[in-house]
């Protein structure tokens, strides 16, 4: 499996910012978080990046978005997992993928998840040919928007470093169930 951190410092490809908080951080925080969690529970899990940029820097968003694809192409992954924060004025949680396929049906599964750990409005899995990792990445791919950086409340969530690793457990839990898997948390051996 491939998670991808959405965004980051290259210059190109910063992401959102909003009430003193960046997407990038937030991302990576959550998906070095989810990948402990995975790796626990069975799956091996590879990173398109594991701090400020991917394998780059990289002169435009293209280019970052392409060599995160060819990360996950590369590796052979059979989920694509891009993480993100969503901003614009909303609230809530939805997850994107190619219309059709195990991407959705993996969306349908997971999205709960998210917007109960968030107490976020479900607002839907939604299909879009236009996110460059969707379209190039060789396996089911989903991104999830996990709550709007922009808005107050969410962002006092998403500013949490607690909440962001119960939004990691989440994730974990939601791909656990879509692989029939149980989850098992490291916090219960404590």
């Amino acid at each position: 499996m491939c998670i991808d951190p959405g965004h980051n410092n290259s210059g190109a490809d910063a992401g959102a910012e909003g009430n003193s908080l960046r997407e990038q951080d937030l991302t990576l925080d959550i998906a070095l978080h989810l990948k402990t969690l995975l790796e626990y529970n069975g799956f091996t899990v590879i990173l398109t990046r594991e701090g400020d940029v991917v394998h780059g820097p990289h002169q435009t968003e293209k280019q970052s978005l392409q060599a995160r694809c060819n990360i996950a192409n590369k590796a052979g992954a059979d989920l694509f997992l891009s993480i993100h924060i969503n901003a614009g004025g909303g609230t809530g949680t939805e997850i994107y993928v190619l219309p059709g396929g195990q991407a959705e049906i993996m969306a349908t599964v997971l999205l709960p998840y998210l917007s109960q750990e968030g107490s976020w409005p479900n607002r839907g899995v939604k299909t879009n040919r236009r996110f460059y990792v969707l379209v190039n990445t060789d396996m089911p791919a989903v991104l999830t928007e996990n709550g709007f950086i922009d808005h107050p409340k969410d962002a006092q969530k998403l500013g949490n470093p607690i909440f962001r690793k119960n939004l990691a457990r989440a994730h974990a839990k939601g791909i656990c169930a879509y692989y029939g898997i149980e989850f098992r948390d490291p916090e219960d051996k404590k």
